[in-house]
């Protein structure tokens, strides 16, 4: 999927009916943690979180890159940010 850029048209019918339900009821972490499971990427999650929540990709980018589902993530792109840091001080 990462490959593409999705609408949400081309989603599994179902899943968006899902993900739908789960943001009427507040439930963004599920949103996130479902499609994780189905094999979105970050992006691709960022994206229909965006589409689907009637916001802003900056305040989209917010709420994945700050959730539990994507904290693991998030984790590892900080680590190869500061290891990388870390390197051009050294030159």
């Amino acid at each position: 999927m990462s490959e593409e850029v999705i609408k949400l048209q081309d989603l599994d019918s179902k899943l968006v009916v899902k993900c739908r339900n789960l943001v009427k009821q507040n439930k963004t972490e599920e949103m996130l943690l479902l499609l994780r499971t189905e094999g979105y990427s970050k992006a691709e999650s960022m994206w229909v979180t965006h589409e689907l929540m009637s916001i802003t990709f900056g305040e989209a980018r917010a709420i994945v890159h700050d959730s539990v589902t994507w904290k693991d993530y998030h984790d590892g792109e900080e680590k190869a940010n500061n290891e990388f840091l870390d390197y051009l001080d050294s030159l």
